[in-house]
């Protein structure tokens, strides 16, 4: 998974070739993502690039390109994770596609206020079409237990709404403000 973030002002889009033996450009390009914003990228072979070129292996080195037609800060990452996960930046809208029944990962990393709690937050999803479910679990290094798989983010993610704290069901494009969002109040008051 490649994903780009916005930081701030700008629209970089991200393009990527299969090989060294050419520069991604916007006219040509074996993958890209062009939306608003924020673009990712899942590659694998069932990608319609490999899949109608009749390719069984990934091996080999990809190039990365970026553009935008003004000034732009952005975060790049690329994981090659099983279960891949994206950082998401506060105040930054991101764009992303899932196929049905698959689970896509974020991370965000909640900073704690001048009294050193954990902030209260929100967040909303908004649905262009389908159907979609947020599933919000917790994640933190302090964590008391003692199975060392406690201390592996990777244990700790959602896979159904059994493995979840909070959870919004449900959610598609005429879903209402209230129905779209999970608040999550600090609860260390």
């Amino acid at each position: 998974m490649i994903s780009l973030s916005t930081v701030g002002n700008g629209d970089p889009d991200l393009y990527v070739n299969f090989g060294d033996d050419r520069l991604p450009t916007r006219e040509q390009s074996d993958m890209k993502s062009s939306t608003f914003k924020s673009e990712m990228i899942t590659i694998n072979l069932n990608h319609p690039y490999f899949k109608a070129k009749e390719i069984k292996s990934m091996k080999g080195p990809f190039v990365i390109g970026v553009f935008g037609v003004k000034r732009s800060n952005y975060t790049l990452v690329l994981s090659q994770e099983k279960y891949p996960i994206q950082l998401i930046m506060d105040n930054t809208a991101m764009k992303a596609s899932q196929e049905p029944f698959e689970i896509v990962y974020y991370a965000w990393y909640n900073m704690q206020n001048d009294n050193g709690r954990a902030k209260d937050f929100k967040l909303s999803l908004n649905v262009k079409n389908g159907l979609a479910d947020i599933y919000l679990t917790t994640y933190s290094e302090s964590d008391n237990s003692e199975s060392s798989e406690s201390h592996n983010m990777l244990a700790k993610l959602p896979k159904s709404k059994r493995d979840v704290k909070w959870i919004r069901e449900g959610i598609d494009s005429k879903s209402g403000d209230t129905k779209k969002s999970l608040i999550v109040l600090n609860n260390e008051r």
